[in-house]
């Protein structure tokens, strides 16, 4: 072997540690490269299913219900804490004699249904409370989110 075969042969031997070397490199590279890949599409995936639940809040109307003292008598406060408006928002006691119900139908009927309870909006409704009222006593209420949903709920209400 001649002198220039010996030196081609070591210069083709550390080119080939180089390469390996390099290309160890590159693979590592490129496994990082797949993990911030598969990390960024699970980040992606979590942005969106915020981004859906916050739009679903923003479409969401949600109704509470309280009795709050007004002077010398009580009144019952049906009030949108949502961030949406509720629309064909409906109220009916559901006590069966006028001792289980602390409102007046009459005044239920002429207030409701109410077309549009917008966000922070409420509708007052007199409570007549006397010594034998219930301290609880039951509500459905039924109102269509912004989307058309329709939602139905049976709320106790008590003082």
């Amino acid at each position: 072997m001649s002198m220039f075969e010996a030196l081609s042969l070591v210069v083709a031997c550390l080119a080939m540690i180089v390469s390996l070397n390099v290309w160890s490199g590159q693979r590592r590279l490129q496994r990082e490269s797949n993990e911030l890949q598969r990390v960024t599409a699970e980040l992606s995936k979590r942005q969106l299913e915020l981004i859906e639940r916050d739009e679903t809040i923003r479409n969401t109307a949600e109704l509470s219900v309280d009795i709050h003292r007004h002077g010398n008598g009580h009144r019952l406060v049906l009030r949108n804490i949502g961030q949406a408006e509720a629309k064909d928002v409906e109220l009916q006691p559901l006590g069966e004699g006028i001792e289980d119900s602390l409102i007046d139908r009459d005044e239920v009927q002429a207030k409701f249904p109410v077309k549009r309870l917008r966000p922070s909006e409420e509708i007052s409704l007199m409570a007549f409370m006397y010594l034998g009222s219930p301290l609880m006593f039951c509500i459905r209420l039924r109102w269509t989110h912004p989307d058309g949903r329709t939602q139905e709920e049976e709320l106790a209400v008590g003082l």
